[in-house]
């Protein structure tokens, strides 16, 4: 079905750290499958998968004031960027004088 098709693909696009989706789908294929049984293992390899995720923004979020200066450095390098990417454009449209 396609719901068991999309578990399936959950399983092996989380990384199926422990391997079960082979051992899952021979039992699919034997019709001895518990629909329980497989989507606890998806639940599991999501939820392992994002963990690492989860702790760095845990650790982003406990030091709020350190976030913040580092995204306003970034701006500046970001624009500092764009400024000489739209010179570049101007220069080669010929639109140096056109301003906005």
């Amino acid at each position: 079905s396609d719901g068991i098709s999309n578990l399936f693909e959950l399983l092996k696009a989380s990384g199926d750290a422990e391997g079960a989706s082979a051992q899952l789908m021979n039992d699919y294929t034997e019709g001895k499958l518990k629909y329980s049984d497989l989507k606890e293992t998806v639940a599991n390899s999501v939820v392992a998968m994002l963990k690492p995720f989860k702790e760095k923004r845990a650790e982003l979020a406990s030091d709020k004031r350190a976030l913040k200066d580092q995204i306003k450095a970034s701006s500046v390098e970001i624009r500092k960027r764009a400024q000489e990417t739209v010179k570049e454009v101007k220069d080669l449209t010929g639109l140096m004088n056109v301003k906005y």
